[in-house]
């Protein structure tokens, strides 16, 4: 279930004004609704370029989310590993599980369809990992 439609209508306008990509996004949405500061974000997107098992914005959620219960938890591994478990079977039960794979690196015309879905799944992602962040605050 979806709770957040003003946090998702944030991540749709990032990407459709500003030209963000989904991943630009969800960590411009935790930026701004203060779940990170600005220099905190900067570390995400950095790290965010290196792993690459998933799709950008899982991949963006999944730092932001760690980042998070790192800053605000006394037990934070057992937090985080928690939340996004739960996060990750929530988002694949609604966009099923290839939604959030890896996307290809090459820029051919499958790279682009994943790159794009991705984007496009963005403002859901977002939603759920504000879910895990209002169940644990």
């Amino acid at each position: 279930m979806l709770k957040f439609p003003n946090a998702r209508l944030l991540i749709h306008n990032l990407i459709a004004e500003r030209k963000l990509s989904g991943e630009d996004a969800i960590a411009a949405g935790a930026c701004e609704l203060g779940l990170m500061s600005p220099v905190e974000i900067e570390s995400v997107r950095g790290q965010s370029a290196a792993q690459s098992d998933m799709c950008g914005c899982s991949r963006t959620a999944r730092l932001i989310l760690k980042k998070y219960f790192d800053n605000n938890d006394t037990d934070a591994a057992e937090a985080f590993q928690k939340s996004w478990e739960s996060l990750q079977e929530r988002s694949k039960k609604r966009l099923g599980p290839e939604a959030i794979q890896a996307t290809a690196e090459s820029h051919d015309a499958a790279a682009t369809d994943q790159n794009k879905s991705c984007s496009q799944h963005a403002p859901i992602i977002f939603d759920y990992l504000l879910q895990e962040v209002n169940r644990h605050s």
